[in-house]
């Protein structure tokens, strides 16, 4: 699918530089990204010819992997005809064409995403945008996004639609005629960047994106608001997901040499430490995913380095336990923790490698509905108490009593059903052939 971005004043003469930064990208790249991501296959971008040094800057970003043509124009009034003009010359009728019959081939010349640069929207909204209609070969309707009945500048058009663009390239008169969906904004988002108050919401709104539905409870309530602060913080900077990876993991390891030193103040120590670690771990996702800074290598690296603490952090803690009471039991409580949570996550690693993914999340996909009753309540609470999240606010608390150390005999149980579970979610996948 083609998408158009329009980056000249509107009708009133208003527009935000297409240098403009909004969280961490000039909004003329952050358009083109949020498009590329969404499938576009190609991008034209629409521009003053006095933006034309800028705008080819702003598009020479190795992150966007489609082709990108720029379009100067003098004013808005010559954008309608100049975009059929190239449109037309590029349009292909593809293998939905050769389907369907010669009479409506003509209307079938791909659709194509219409958006001002500097209307910042929730990506989703692009996908529900382009959705295309059911039955592969009708005609494609022309969708106009509108909140209140107000027309955005976010559109799926057609060759057809086009010609129905007012002369100022806005869309409002086309979402008055027959024929063309408005697709109405909610539950999606869409700011218009060009004040500073709406630059400010639509940080926030980027950043509330970053919520995930696989949040735990102390995750929801606690740590997102402390890392989303962090990532705000950081998102104009210049330090990368990668590198905000590799300073949680050095929290770790900080951990666990506190951790094998024994003793009162060292144990809490280690246990705060982790429970920073569990915080700052959501901040790399957090900067990937609104600077479209994703990649597999960061997926691994978070996986494993998440993986890794909690390797090193149950060994160091068994190490150190060695002069309390029973402290052979307890170190070797804690040397089996850490056995099982590295056989459980080479488990995982394995799946994850025959997926294509280093998210650890992409094993959750498809697993099998929990059971109701009693049972279903158990492993909930389960769920609940092993989550990572839950888990580390749980240490900082145990450490505080000073009984952290005397719960490694607990604490290996919960490894064990961890690892128990990772095998049979490899079982099951495996025979799948996942």
């Amino acid at each position: 699918m083609h998408a158009v971005i329009v980056a000249v004043p509107d009708a009133h003469g208003a527009m935000l530089p297409i240098s403009a930064r909004v969280a961490g990208l000039p909004v003329l790249l952050r358009a083109a990204l949020a498009f590329a991501s969404r499938g576009a296959t190609r991008l034209l971008v629409v521009h003053r010819p006095e933006d034309a040094a800028a705008a080819a800057f702003a598009l020479t970003d190795a992150r966007l992997s489609v082709p990108v043509e720029l379009v100067p124009v003098a004013a808005i009034g010559s954008v309608p005809a100049l975009l059929a003009a190239r449109l037309s010359s590029a349009a292909s009728s593809g293998d939905a064409a050769s389907r369907c019959d010669a009479a409506s081939r003509s209307e079938l010349a791909e659709p194509f995403l219409f958006a001002r640069h500097d209307c910042i929207v929730d990506p989703g909204l692009y996908a529900r945008v382009a959705a295309v209609d059911a039955d592969g070969c009708r005609a494609p309707s022309s969708r106009v996004v509108v909140d209140g009945g107000v027309a955005l500048g976010v559109a799926r058009l057609t060759l057809s639609a086009l010609e129905l663009v007012g002369a100022n390239g806005e869309l409002a008169a086309l979402a008055r005629q027959g024929g063309v969906e408005q697709l109405e904004l909610a539950p999606s988002w869409a700011v218009d960047a060009r004040t500073l108050a709406g630059r400010r919401e639509a940080v926030r709104r980027l950043f509330l994106a970053c919520r995930k539905p696989v949040d735990g409870v102390v995750s929801r309530h606690l740590n997102r608001y402390v890392s989303l602060f962090i990532s705000r913080q950081l998102v104009e900077t210049r330090v990368t997901p990668n590198a905000m990876t590799a300073f949680t993991f050095s929290l770790a390891i900080a951990a666990a040499v506190f951790a094998a030193r024994g003793g009162y103040v060292s144990v809490l120590a280690a246990a705060v430490l982790m429970q920073l670690n569990s915080i700052l771990d959501g901040c790399d996702g957090e900067l990937a995913r609104v600077r479209y800074q994703g990649s597999k290598v960061g997926q691994w690296l978070d996986t494993v380095g998440d993986d890794a603490s909690n390797v090193l952090f149950w060994a160091a803690l068994g190490y150190g336990a060695r002069s309390e009471a029973h402290g052979e039991w307890l170190a070797a409580a804690g040397y089996a923790s850490s056995a099982a949570n590295a056989l459980a996550a080479a488990l995982n690693y394995v799946l994850l490698a025959r997926l294509g993914s280093g998210d650890f999340y992409a094993l959750t996909e498809g697993a099998p509905a929990r059971r109701a009753g009693i049972q279903g309540g158990v492993v909930r609470a389960l769920e609940l108490i092993l989550k990572q999240d839950f888990f580390k606010l749980l240490l900082v608390a145990l450490a505080l009593l000073g009984v952290l150390e005397q719960a490694l005999a607990v604490f290996v149980v919960g490894a064990l059903i961890t690892l128990g579970s990772s095998l049979a979610r490899f079982l099951r996948r495996y025979r799948m052939k996942t």
